[in-house]
Order: structure tokens, then sequence, then C-alpha cells
């Protein structure tokens, strides 16, 4: 979905869903891109635990993107017990452990996650830009199925159905099977049918954040926005073009060091001074609403499902 906080489908993936991003950037629903709190200044900044945004945009996917997480893991437990169940009756020992559920993410957090930002306690030298487990599904480590356990896993193709993005372009396939993987989705979404809906619903928002981010990249007064951030950097001593490429950065190991303590100090305080992430928003948001254009029902549809699966789970 809108990944890394890491959207997962548990063992759903045996199912299968196949799907692309297209243009290859990291833009799925639940980026693992990080939380930012504006400071001000060229070296000042805040390191309080709450992030902080003086914009008010709203994304049209932002509550699909802020949803997402709660939605991924209460799928994942309830495909964990149906799976377990039906494992257990054709005589298999093969078990699957429950999911931890996620933090809460804010809409401060979905727009901060997009734009590459550094976390709320980047620029106090404690994390830089390393990933932490804030809103991310922590998935235990699945058993290693056996030739026959598979089989009973996966079964055999019984539905496949094309996954389309905006513009009707086709960025995958679907498919479920008659094995307890299978009937655990046919279980929680009702029927097999029901489950490629869903696929094909969150395949088509899945490629309006990708390709709304793909335009932003391009777009004119992005690039106007993300130069004068990188004006800013490039006084405090960084060369960065765009604020996407400091969380792209392979940072050494341990981290955080002290390069990127001072690299994410700086960013911060830049973000603050340009208003760099304010601006690309408004272009995002104008960006999406143009590609949902005729489509907008599309995310009441998915809301409408996370809403039916996160009650499930929580009966």
């Amino acid at each position: 979905m809108l990944s890394r906080t890491r959207t997962c489908w548990c063992v759903a993936a045996l199912a299968t869903v196949v799907l692309s991003c297209g243009d290859g950037s990291s833009s799925q629903i639940g980026q693992n891109t990080q939380v930012s709190t504006l400071g001000g200044g060229t070296t000042e900044f805040d390191s309080s635990d709450e992030p902080r945004s003086t914009t008010a945009v709203a994304l049209p996917i932002a509550e699909l993107v802020r949803a997402s997480n709660e939605f991924a893991s209460s799928l994942a437990n309830l495909q964990a017990g149906s799976i377990n169940e039906c494992m257990r009756a054709k005589g298999f020992d093969y078990q699957l452990s429950p999911v931890e559920m996620p933090a809460e993410i804010s809409e401060v957090e979905v727009l901060a996650r997009r734009y590459g930002a550094p976390q709320t306690r980047a620029a106090d030298g404690v994390v830089g830009y390393a990933f932490d487990n804030l809103g991310e599904i922590l998935l235990p480590e699945e058993p290693i199925a056996t030739e026959s356990e598979t089989k009973a896993l996966v079964g055999d193709t019984i539905l496949t159905g094309r996954l389309d993005g905006v513009g009707g372009a086709a960025v995958g396939e679907v498919t479920i099977g008659d094995g307890c993987v299978g009937s655990a989705l046919v279980e929680i979404f009702g029927s097999a049918d029901n489950y490629v809906q869903f696929s094909q619903l969150q395949a088509f928002v899945d490629s309006v954040s990708s390709a709304s981010l793909s335009r932003l990249y391009s777009d004119p007064s992005a690039i106007e926005a993300s130069t004068a951030w990188s004006d800013c950097m490039r006084l405090a001593g960084f060369e960065y073009r765009t604020p996407f490429d400091v969380t792209n950065q392979d940072w050494e190991s341990p981290r955080p060091g002290p390069l990127e303590q001072e690299t994410a100090r700086a960013d911060q305080s830049c973000r603050a001074t340009t208003s760099v992430e304010q601006q690309l928003a408004l272009l995002d948001a104008m960006h999406q609403e143009e590609l949902l254009s005729g489509s907008s029902e599309v995310l009441s549809e998915l809301a409408a499902i996370y809403e039916v699966v996160i009650e499930q789970a929580t009966r």
C-alpha cells in the first residue's frame, strides 16, 4: 500500500499479489521514510517527540495511508488464525505467529515520511536518518514450509485478476488458490471475487501514490522549491539536489555517525526555513486530485474494506 513502513500481507503473497510500481520510485503507501519536526533558523532544531507542521494540506490518499498499517496488521492476524486452523485440520504442524500492532500514524507523519524528512529525533544527534519502529508492522519470522506444507498452503489457482493503475495500465496480477492461504482470504473478504476486487482497488490507489510522486519530481514548482532547499543545504556545507536524496543515501554503519547527525540537523533547519514540505504537499495534492478525477469513489470503497477487516480483527 501507500511502502517502507512495510505494507505486507503476511503469507497472502502466496495467494499471490504481484504489483510493480512502474516508475521504480519508492513511493508506495506506507513508505518508510521518516518523521520531521519543523524547527527554525539555520542551526536550531526541535528535539521534542511530537512532530509539528505549519501546513493544513491533506492529501486525498492521506487517510488511507494513515490506516494502512492497522489494516495490514489486522489482515495478517486474521490470516494467521485461519491458516493455522486450516493447517491443523490438514494434519500439519505449520503455525504462524501473531503480528504486533503498529503505532498509529498521524497525518503530519504521513506528509513528513512521503517527502523524505528526517524523523522527529533526527536533529537531536541521537538517530540521524535511521529507521525506527514508529508505525512499522513488525513481522515475526515465519516457519519454513516443507514441500507438502507449501502445497497445503497454496493449493491450486482458482482465480486470477489483472491489476490496473491510473490510465488503465497493467501493473501486475493477483491470484488466489484453494489452499489454506486462499481459504483464509475467502473467509476474511467473503469470496475470492471480493479479494480480487480489493487487490484491484489497492493497486489503483498505489499507482496514484506512485504517479503523483513521479509528477512531483518533474513539476517546475517542485523543482523551484527543492532548489531553495538545496541552496540552503549548500550554505550549510552539504550538496544535495532534492530533499528526497538525503534519506536515499546509503549512510555508513553503525548509525548514526557524526556526518549523518550534522546533515540531519541542517536538513531539518532548511526544510523549516524554505517551507519545502508545505510546497511539495500542495503540489502533490493537486496531482493526486487530477489522477483521481472520475475515480474518487475508489478511496471510499477501499476505506470501507479496511474498516470491515479491522473490525473483524478487533472483535
